[in-house]
């Protein structure tokens, strides 16, 4: 068979095939998950810990100093920094994912295989969607189931509680799921955005550093800025666009703007690296 009838035949669920198989080849894709799992894991029992020595010490605390606390499962997760730090490392993931092939000459091959190569950029954009979805959808849940330890007792009765303390196990409950989904949904949307911003600069270390610039950097030098357009424009940074996918207070918007504006993000770095693809050279 010619290379040109070869070519012929490979479609979108080849290269889609394809895409996944070079991702969980790579030993940086297992190492970069584990990161993710750990460091959050890791995040989440620290929090349960820390409720757990705070709700031992009330009688140690000044009434005035801190009021009766509701301390629930879901908080091992849903503080900023258990949140962001599952999202960069998956951020590093994807762009990864793209730079890696640039870095080591692969991409040729597969731009070789797949002459049209805007199949290549959709089918890595959906493979690290995937990825990123669900795997930080079990992160997060991991997190929270490994945290209950520390305040089980207190919700069971066999660790008495100060009066106006309580504790709640919403670890199974619809509200809680829905969260971890819109976080994970979030999730997916910045690692599409990571990939495209890759898939433009070509290069591991621009491409992290300008994730981590937009995600990181950027949202707190506009919002110290001032002028009154540059406050309304903070709501519509990636970060805070985010939020309206798994917050049901304090976000800048809804859900479903929420869910349009951060789609623009994604989808529109991810069409321009797109066009640059099939015009630059490999």
């Amino acid at each position: 068979m010619s290379a040109q009838a070869m070519t012929n035949r490979v479609n979108f669920f080849h290269a889609a095939k394809a895409e996944w198989i070079k991702l969980f080849t790579l030993r940086s894709t297992w190492r970069t998950l584990a990161v993710a799992v750990v460091i959050t894991a890791g995040m989440g029992v620290l929090t349960g810990y820390t409720h757990r020595m705070l709700a031992l010490s009330t009688d140690l605390i000044e009434a005035d100093k801190i009021p009766p606390m509701l301390l629930k499962a879901s908080d091992a997760i849903t503080s900023p920094s258990a949140v962001y730090l599952a999202q960069i490392i998956i951020c590093v993931l994807a762009v990864l994912a793209i730079t890696n092939e640039y870095s080591s000459g692969q991409i040729r091959s597969t731009l070789a295989a797949v002459p049209a190569r805007t199949p290549v950029l959709v089918a890595k954009a959906l493979i690290i969607a995937v990825v990123a979805y669900v795997a930080t959808f079990a992160t997060w849940f991991v997190t929270m189931l490994v945290s209950w330890p520390f305040l089980a007792g207190f919700a069971s009765g066999r660790v008495p509680l100060s009066p106006g303390w309580s504790v709640v196990d919403d670890r199974f409950t619809a509200e809680t799921l829905r969260t971890i989904a819109g976080m994970a949904l979030a999730s997916l949307l910045m690692a599409v955005f990571a990939l495209a911003i890759g898939a433009l600069l070509r290069n591991t270390a621009a491409g992290i550093a300008t994730v981590f610039v937009v995600i990181m950097v950027l949202p707190g030098l506009i919002s110290n800025l001032p002028w009154s357009v540059a406050q309304n424009a903070t709501m519509y940074m990636l970060p805070s666009c985010l939020q309206g996918l798994y917050m049901t207070a304090g976000a800048a918007f809804g859900f479903v703007k929420s869910l349009v504006v951060s789609g623009l993000w994604a989808v529109v770095p991810t069409v321009a690296a797109g066009i640059l693809l099939k015009r630059r050279d490999a």
